[in-house]
């Protein structure tokens, strides 16, 4: 008999060029962006605009990991299902199936309620630089946390999709909120909205789900809506593992985000701006290079379960060393194009070139240690916490000490020190010893 994840084998690996496409506009629209607000917004304005969005995606912490698990989770609960007419699922699983949905719309539910409090947060957190800015800033960080809000409630369901197969489509849902996002935020930013232009990303990103949802999901969305939970154990199948992935993102949003807020903080909304352009570039090239791997995801977690480890090998290796050339050829040319513009008005708009090259070795580092952690995952396991804790500890106290007596200099030093002498380190030695162990016991118990 032909396991699931062999039969599925053509769809998965065809479906990477769909990834790229939609990595790639990210990335290249990504670069008109950064021109038109290096263009439209002044030097305050950048800063504050990449404040916002700092601090804005602290819905990443009350998603307590969970959207990183819901292609590995969907993908398993799906077996034995087949998708009909207008998102209808029926087979075997199908009950269990909306169960998991149903209980997954209840999460982020709750979770969306509880991001609108970052409302009267952040009038707290941004209070005292307003002079810098010269109009007021409320109004457009209440739309910006209003529209997040609403976009988080959506926001799993493309997660969902992929998660069963369907990687074409869910990059293609993702492409058009992209693309659309960008192209409203261009209109925006050429019309001089400064501020206000930081809410247009992801309300376009929840018109466009509630669209797709409505076309072409309709009779999923009724099924999950209808479904009972008691088919569905969230306690026993979901939390043993979300807890661990719970910290890891907590700790991976203090690692990346928490630089940006502390510098606005410390050193004014210029060095601010600077840094959050700059770690701008760096994560979407990762997002860029990231893609052999992420489309590779759902068939991992099948062919682990299907205990195919030389396909599994083959097939992760392959896509690694792949996501590894686009990474080193994407930073080499970025690095060449800052020096490029040392001379011109973007040079104050980006770190100074010594900066920005070790930005990018620290980005490789978290580039490798995130296609090693997610490698791992694939097995619903999760032996990263206590590096995380670590690591974010590390970070978080390293740049509150740097930030205000050496600026950005020292925080990209904190960075550098932390990611190559402890995290990389600590995730090659996990992945090294889990894949032998894990693999271990698994055939012990085939046995």
């Amino acid at each position: 008999m032909i396991p699931p994840a062999m039969k599925h084998e053509n769809r998965f690996d065809k479906s990477s060029h769909y990834v790229l496409l939609q990595r790639g506009w990210q990335a290249g629209s990504g670069i008109g962006t950064l021109v038109l607000l290096t263009h439209t917004l002044n030097l305050a304005e950048q800063g504050w605009y990449y404040a916002f969005l700092s601090v804005s995606t602290i819905y990443f912490v009350l998603d307590l990991g969970l959207s990183a698990l819901l292609v590995q989770i969907s993908a398993r609960e799906f077996l034995g299902s087949v998708w009909g007419k207008d998102g209808l699922v029926v087979g075997e699983n199908a009950r269990r199936f909306h169960a998991f949905c149903r209980q997954m719309m209840n999460w982020y539910a709750w979770a969306a309620l509880i991001y609108l409090l970052l409302i009267p947060f952040g009038s707290l957190f941004f209070r005292g630089n307003e002079n810098e800015l010269g109009y007021g800033w409320f109004i457009p960080w209440v739309l910006i946390v209003v529209a997040t809000c609403a976009n988080q409630f959506l926001l799993p369901w493309v997660s969902l999709i992929e998660g069963t197969g369907h990687i074409r489509e869910a990059y293609l849902v993702r492409l058009v909120q992209s693309m659309s996002g960008t192209l409203f935020l261009w209109i925006a930013l050429l019309s001089g909205a400064g501020l206000y232009v930081a809410a247009i990303v992801p309300f376009c990103g929840f018109v466009v789900s509630c669209i797709w949802i409505m076309s072409s999901k309709r009779e999923l969305a009724r099924q999950v809506l209808r479904a009972d939970y008691l088919h569905f154990s969230w306690r026993e199948e979901v939390v043993p593992l979300q807890w661990r992935m719970a910290v890891s993102w907590i700790s991976g949003y203090l690692i990346v985000q928490i630089h940006v807020p502390l510098l606005f903080m410390t050193q004014g909304a210029h060095v601010a701006g600077q840094m959050g352009l700059s770690l701008t570039i760096v994560n979407m090239l990762a997002l860029l290079a990231q893609s052999w791997v992420t489309s590779q995801l759902p068939m991992l977690t099948q062919l682990a379960s299907q205990r195919e480890w030389k396909r599994m090998d083959k097939d992760f290796f392959r896509a690694f060393r792949r996501s590894l050339l686009a990474y080193f050829a994407g930073a080499a040319a970025l690095v060449l194009l800052r020096h490029m513009v040392a001379g011109t008005s973007y040079n104050e708009r980006i770190l100074p070139e010594p900066a920005f090259a070790l930005l990018m070795l620290v980005g490789f580092a978290g580039h490798v240690a995130s296609l090693l952690s997610w490698q791992v995952r694939a097995y619903r396991r999760d032996p990263f916490v206590l590096s995380s804790i670590v690591v974010a500890v590390l970070i978080v106290a390293g740049v509150v000490w740097a930030a205000p007596r050496y600026s950005y200099a020292g925080v990209v030093a904190v960075m550098v020190v932390v990611n190559f002498a402890v995290n990389l380190p600590w995730v090659i030695w996990l992945f090294r010893r889990d894949n032998r162990r894990w693999r271990s016991l698994e055939s012990t118990t085939q046995a």
